[in-house]
């Protein structure tokens, strides 16, 4: 991720952080921009998961839920692993909202189970 990247991810995070309102233009608008940032804003969001609340933390989860695809799914397995328990609820959450990381952990089970028949 580029440094001028973090810095937008940073502030946006920040913007949403301070929002009380989830239906608020300003909280829609930063999650949009978020998700606009691509897979460079998943692990800034996933740091900023632990100490968000409930209505930071739906928002993020609606930001992750934008971003999973085949691309970025190792990164939401590697948050599964690593991360603490809000970030684990939060990445489950986000992959079962995502009609498209469905078909992505149906593929990956579909593939293990191939590769454990050979």
């Amino acid at each position: 991720m580029s440094f001028f990247t973090n810095l937008r991810a940073d502030r946006l995070i920040t913007e949403i952080r301070s929002s009380t309102d989830q239906s608020s233009p300003a909280l829609q608008k930063a999650v949009a921009r978020l998700k606009d940032l691509g897979p460079g804003a998943i692990e800034p969001v996933f740091a900023a998961l632990p100490d968000a609340s409930k209505t930071a933390t739906i928002a993020f989860v609606e930001v992750l839920a934008g971003l999973v695809s085949q691309k970025t799914f190792p990164q939401f397995i590697r948050g599964l692993i690593e991360g603490s328990a809000k970030v684990i609820a939060g990445i489950s959450w986000a992959l079962t909202s995502n009609r498209s990381s469905r078909s992505i952990v149906s593929r990956s089970r579909l593939l293990s189970t191939e590769a454990s028949i050979e």
